[in-house]
């Protein structure tokens, strides 16, 4: 056997090192990213490989190894459908969030409420949904005074001032 021969042999039976090895077909390689030209899942590549993957945590898993159960993948580069591995970090959840720009981001990265009241431990109430989910955040401060602007209006209500 012959040396080209041979090394196209060992390149068709070597494990693939990355996802352009594998779908050469659906990814457009640009300047920085690498779209995913194939079925796409709220702007994230997806394909079967047998069962249904995102196709960046394929990529990241095939080119750096298994992702650790608590962290999640965040697009360095902002772009659902590329699946560059070097754009590719592993985060926490959170961290995943505070880096976005949707509004759980946004939200985030308050440390005032909308009446100008910091959001410190003291005065801030977390507010979870009936399964544990987080919810959000109530300033403890606006909510006295709003039970107080309430219990004001009762006491007038039964008075009979209102």
């Amino acid at each position: 056997m012959n040396a080209a021969k041979k090394a196209l042999m060992e390149a068709l039976t070597a494990e693939p090192t990355s996802v352009l090895d594998v779908y050469p077909d659906r990814i457009r390689v640009t300047s920085d990213c690498w779209i995913w030209t194939g079925a796409k899942t709220r702007g994230y590549g997806v394909a079967r490989t047998p069962k249904h993957t995102y196709m960046h945590r394929f990529s990241y898993q095939l080119s750096r190894g298994h992702i650790p159960d608590g962290l999640v993948l965040d697009h360095l580069c902002r772009v659902r459908a590329c699946v560059n591995p070097e754009h590719l970090e592993l985060v926490t959840p959170g961290e995943n969030t505070r880096r976005g720009i949707g509004p759980a981001a946004i939200n985030a990265i308050k440390t005032h409420c909308p009446q100008g009241h910091e959001y410190t431990s003291e005065n801030t109430r977390v507010v979870r949904f009936k399964d544990g989910r987080f919810a959000g955040r109530k300033c403890r401060a606006c909510d006295r005074a709003r039970c107080a602007i309430r219990s004001a209006c009762r006491q007038a209500a039964k008075r009979g001032v209102l």
